[in-house]
């Protein structure tokens, strides 16, 4: 009897997808037979139109690597001198103003204060594994909801039936009258 017994939602979705399996597997391959000898003429035909290219655009290269590198250099050997000459002051106007920073310093408690609240490194942010947990839970519980309602309630997979009714009593046998009283009847005096 399991050959005339109704599919569930679920084997039939099974079984419909394994045929959309084969097919996508079979477009794939005669799409695969119809591409690879095109892609192959295209490679072939491209390749000696690149190499040309690359020979053509060679001299410019490295005629652009070279004066490149010549520029390179003279900014490299002017800036280094900038440089040198930009800290050499730095440090003249840091060691005549040293003396009146530090005493400006310690006169004030607020910056002291402000120098020792300073964070250099963020806290540490809370992670709230408890909370996400809550979340994916009710999620689940609405997703788990929203396909019992929608697909028709537990029944799908369901044995029970429920007993039938009992029968009906039966109905009362009338009393019998050939004239004379019955004891339960009442007399007609």
């Amino acid at each position: 009897m399991a050959l005339l017994r109704k599919k569930s939602t679920t084997d039939q979705v099974k079984e419909r997808a394994s045929e959309l399996w084969e097919e996508a597997t079979e477009l794939a391959t005669k799409a695969a037979e119809v591409v690879a000898p095109k892609l192959h003429d295209a490679a072939d035909a491209v390749a000696p139109k690149i190499k040309d290219a690359r020979d053509a655009a060679a001299p410019y290269v490295s005629d652009a690597r070279d004066a490149g590198a010549a520029r390179l250099h003279d900014a490299r050997d002017a800036g280094a001198s900038k440089v040198a000459e930009a800290r050499e002051l730095a440090a003249e106007r840091l060691h005549a103003a040293g003396p009146a920073a530090a005493a400006a310093l310690g006169k004030t408690r607020l910056a002291d204060t402000r120098l020792a609240e300073t964070r250099l490194v963020d806290p540490p942010t809370k992670k709230r594994r408890f909370t996400k947990l809550l979340l994916v839970v009710g999620l689940g519980g609405l997703a788990f909801w929203a396909v019992r309602t929608f697909t028709g309630g537990g029944s799908a997979g369901s044995t029970y039936t429920p007993p039938p009714p009992p029968p009906p009593a039966p109905a009362p046998k009338p009393a019998a009258t050939n004239g004379t009283p019955t004891p339960d009847a009442p007399s007609a005096s």
